[in-house]
């Protein structure tokens, strides 16, 4: 009796053994042909193809996280793309101008016999544009990461009135000029990368002076509700015909035809307060144009 249980649970185990073996490498085709499906397709990828996603319920269950993964993982591939291309493509047209004209300036420099002073202030002349273009070049950059939130910032308390203090000294010169007056009625502190939040009020300013008249004031206010902070600068002027493109990079109003800049000066503000989990705006009041940002004023914003 025990001898025939014996001879049939090695029966029983060899059957199973040979089922197992006869089975085995089609169970393993086919998970493995999944895998080689998804190889395949990953491999196949380039730029035109992130966009379009793995089709992650054809997978078996035990492979869809990795699809899910791997979808992620083009997508963030295809921003960064997109990303790229539009730095190459605004660059490329940003530079076409200057770089033709500056081109232009020294063929006409080098057309005939020149004063060692001419050939000197053209030099001077060559230096100024190219510091420019590497501006613009260094703001684009700068747009194309904070657009991403590809930028650190390091969050402080800075005083208000200090920076602003500190601004006007460094943009008097400018102001001068033009007669220009200032009013600073910011108070208090904000939460905000120091570094960053001068790049805003340099923008700001400037670009009140560009647009005033001679012998404008220009105020400078701050103001805090529910834990933000707002910036106003005020400067009188007219009403721009689009106001609503203020902010867009590289857009420039007809009055700011014959006008020093690329039209990228809004556009930081604008990539600055984002960054910080602020806005930009504008609005044009008592024959004003009204620059505001809005910031939030706590530390763990």
């Amino acid at each position: 009796m025990l001898a025939q249980y014996r001879r049939n649970s090695l029966l029983i185990s060899l059957i199973a053994i040979l089922v197992c073996s006869a089975l085995s490498p089609l169970v393993i085709r086919n998970g493995l042909r999944a895998i080689t499906s998804l190889s395949r397709l990953t491999a196949a990828t380039d730029s035109g193809t992130l966009r379009q996603p793995l089709a992650e319920q054809a997978l078996p269950v035990e492979l869809r996280p990795l699809g899910q993964a791997l979808n992620t993982m083009r997508q963030k591939l295809s921003d960064d793309f997109e990303r790229l291309n539009q730095f190459a493509d605004d660059l490329a047209h940003e530079l076409r101008t200057p770089v033709n004209i500056l081109l232009g300036k020294n063929q006409v420099m080098l057309s005939q016999e020149r004063s060692t002073e001419e050939y000197q202030q053209a030099l001077v002349d060559n230096i100024e544009e190219l510091e420019g273009l590497s501006r613009l070049t260094e703001n684009i950059l700068f747009l194309a990461r904070a657009e991403h939130q590809n930028i650190a910032i390091q969050k402080q308390p800075v005083s208000l009135n200090a920076l602003v203090e500190n601004m006007l000294d460094y943009l008097s010169p400018l102001a001068e000029e033009k007669r220009i007056c200032f009013i600073n009625q910011c108070q208090g502190t904000v939460w905000a990368d120091e570094i960053l939040l001068q790049r805003v009020l340099s923008n700001l300013l400037t670009n009140a002076i560009r647009y005033s008249d001679e012998n404008a004031v220009i105020r400078i206010e701050s103001a805090y509700d529910d834990n933000v902070a707002e910036i106003r600068v005020a400067n009188p002027g007219s009403h721009p015909a689009d106001a609503d493109k203020l902010f867009r990079r590289f857009w420039r109003g007809d009055n700011a035809r014959h006008t020093a800049g690329f039209g990228l000066g809004l556009s930081l503000v604008n990539a600055i307060a984002l960054l910080h989990g602020g806005s930009a705006s504008y609005r044009y009041a008592d024959e004003h144009n009204i620059f505001s940002v809005r910031l939030p004023d706590s530390g763990d914003s």
